[in-house]
């Protein structure tokens, strides 16, 4: 039984972060209260992070953000701080203030590092703190309003086997700074797999698994959809599966559905699948993206999923494109806009993913 908590007054309002709702306190117990969610679409703010870019093929260090809901180009927000010359293959996470990349690759080195930035403002990243264990390449993330959770990575070794596509959960809270700690496992470790989230839960689907990743021999890609509830800790359990082996697909979604955008199974391509984020089951065809790429960024508002650059099949295959798709309605996606470069292997978070 809860404590009754002292001089609180009555009608004081707080932001319940166990089950992300806002509550009211009426004197002897806190009270769940009915809010108008804001128009999110009107002000959420998406990210491009980091990449490989063309031409030069050199390592990126700029963030670009763009209007969700307003079709157009990006606008430079600022430059990433991990690495000395910007990074790539980093996972994301953000909650709706604060945007975190880690882990990936820099100039001569894997990083372990997380950096953030204050969406509603412009400006440079700054040192969040580190993951725990190896420094990953291709790791991923979800999270809510108050947790952000790294799932899987390569770590850099080449040997033994088990070094390819780990099972490291960990997590932070993403309103302070710190280092990362230990969340749980994933029951398929993986890299290059793609993570949404809901308020509620994390959702994690396919990349390549440990297994049969001795050194020389081939990896072993997967069509797991693995899944945990983000305010607990633990290990993930079984969702359903990919419509195929799915791997270095884009992925972001609003508080019911979530998008995996682009496959590079079994070669690069269009594909974009989803799921219903609260139903345990198996992926459904949503429809293409406007040319095959994969490693995109994305971003995404209630309404709204925007798949910014990504690497393709041919020249040049760092892509400058921007593609969206409206979250209900299966379908193709349509042109957004254009990066200022070609870019892919980069990261992208948005303030209105997920329901936030």
């Amino acid at each position: 039984m809860s404590m009754i908590p002292q001089d609180v007054p009555t009608g004081a309002i707080r932001y319940n972060t166990d089950s992300n709702k806002m509550e009211c306190w009426i004197g002897t117990k806190w009270m769940q209260i009915a809010v108008s969610s804001p128009d999110l679409d009107g002000g959420a703010r998406g990210f491009h992070n980091g990449g490989r870019k063309h031409p030069g093929y050199g390592y990126e260090d700029r963030i670009d953000a763009y209007n969700i809901t307003t079709a157009g180009s990006v606008f430079d927000f600022g430059d990433m701080t991990a690495g000395s010359s910007g990074g790539y293959e980093q996972g994301a996470f953000s909650s709706h203030i604060r945007g975190c990349a880690f882990g990936g690759r820099g100039p001569g080195n894997h990083i372990n590092t997380i950096e953030f930035v204050t969406m509603s403002s412009t400006g440079n990243s700054a040192d969040f703190g580190d993951l725990s264990g190896d420094p990953p390449t291709m790791p991923q993330g979800f999270s809510n309003r108050t947790r952000g959770v790294r799932a899987g990575g390569h770590k850099q070794a080449a040997s033994p086997a088990s070094s390819f596509g780990v099972n490291v959960m960990d997590y932070v809270t993403i309103a302070s700074t710190g280092n990362a700690v230990d969340y749980g496992d994933m029951s398929n470790g993986s890299s290059g797999n793609q993570c949404s989230s809901s308020p509620t839960r994390g959702v994690i689907m396919g990349g390549t698994a440990p297994s049969n990743l001795a050194p020389g021999a081939g990896a072993l890609e997967t069509n797991v959809i693995q899944y945990s509830t983000i305010a607990s800790t633990g290990n993930t359990q079984e969702f359903g599966d990919c419509t195929t082996i799915t791997k270095n697909a884009a992925q972001a979604g609003n508080a019911t559905r979530t998008i995996a955008a682009g496959n590079s199974y079994p070669a690069i391509n269009d594909t974009i699948q989803y799921i219903t984020i609260a139903t345990l089951g198996n992926a459904a065809r949503f429809g293409d993206l406007s040319s095959a790429r994969i490693n995109s960024g994305a971003g995404a508002s209630p309404t709204r999923v925007v798949i910014t650059g990504g690497y393709g099949p041919s020249s040049p295959y760092y892509r400058d494109i921007m593609d969206y798709v409206a979250i209900a309605t299966e379908g193709n996606a349509v042109d957004f806009g254009d990066l200022n470069v070609g870019n892919g292997y980069n990261n992208g978070f948005s303030n209105g993913h997920g329901g936030l």
